[in-house]
């Protein structure tokens, strides 16, 4: 195995429980990755703004230097307080795909700087959003696509609606669009030339590593480009069907097990033991 330079996980369903939380011995292993010159780094469809909000409750505020945002379209420095956004998307074709789905018993939301723009607001997306640290804010949502650029445009529904939901999408025809689930009841587009294995292989040509110095964890159908990019691709024991076909190693335990943590200090040996 290569040597590891970087450490790239996203965050739901990865490096937080299903209390949206960091464990304190994922804490630990993180921290003693960073003090062996390991560069910790966030990749999320969540906006930055959020995610840079959330660090200090999670305990990782100094760990995390690189925030990649809105599954892959824009890179966060958090050190430099730089962030570049990639290939947004017009207004005007995703009012067409609001015009595609509208039919259908769902919610559209977009992420706009730290606010959550929505056609609807529910009781569940008002506790989800006090999670996420955002602000809910319910909208006409064509009309405020008019004259706007995106990084990213997604669509919520009930779980068993996803067949439905695919099939639609199927009918889609915009080669400049890259649709794809990126949870049970989440489907989302970016412009395609947008992956989380894009921002990794801008951030590397940054860092000057190579994309076999890293190793990823997901556990989602946005995170398998990333998984596929870099030289250690780990899919969660508690991951999709999906990303576990794709990804060359599987954690032994799950989200709510420090399942990332005890992958990382079993492979890279950061301690004696594989718990506190």
């Amino acid at each position: 195995m290569k040597e590891i330079k970087a450490i790239i996980t996203d965050l739901d369903g990865t490096l937080l429980d299903s209390n949206k939380q960091v464990s304190e011995y994922t804490r630990h292993i993180l921290k003693k990755a960073k003090e062996n010159g390991i560069q910790i780094c966030l990749a999320t469809g969540r906006c930055p703004e959020s995610v840079e909000y959330k660090l200090s409750e999670w305990g990782l505020k100094g760990l995390v230097r690189f925030i990649l945002a809105m599954n892959g379209s824009v890179i966060y420095d958090l050190q430099e307080k730089i962030k570049t956004d990639y290939y947004l998307m017009d207004g005007e074709e995703l009012i067409s795909v609001v015009e595609h789905f509208e039919d259908l018993p769902l919610i559209f939301q977009v992420l706009y700087g730290p606010g959550r723009y929505t056609s609807k607001i529910t009781p569940e997306w008002i506790r989800r959003t006090k999670m996420f640290g955002e602000s809910l804010i319910q909208v006409d949502i064509k009309e405020f696509l008019k004259n706007r650029s995106m990084n990213k445009f997604f669509m919520i529904f009930d779980e068993k609606d996803m067949p439905v939901i695919l099939e639609r999408a199927s009918h889609l025809k915009n080669d400049r669009l890259y649709g794809f689930p990126s949870g049970r009841d989440c489907y989302e587009y970016v412009d395609h030339r947008i992956s989380k294995g894009f921002a990794i292989q801008k951030l590397t040509q940054y860092l000057g590593i190579d994309l076999d110095n890293c190793i990823a964890f997901g556990d989602a159908g946005n995170d398998i480009e990333m998984i596929q990019s870099v030289g250690m691709g780990v899919a969660m024991k508690n991951g999709s069907d999906e990303i576990k076909k794709v990804a060359a190693y599987q954690t032994e335990y799950s989200n709510n097990e420090d399942g990332l943590a005890r992958f990382i200090n079993k492979y890279l040996c950061l301690t004696k033991k594989d718990r506190l």
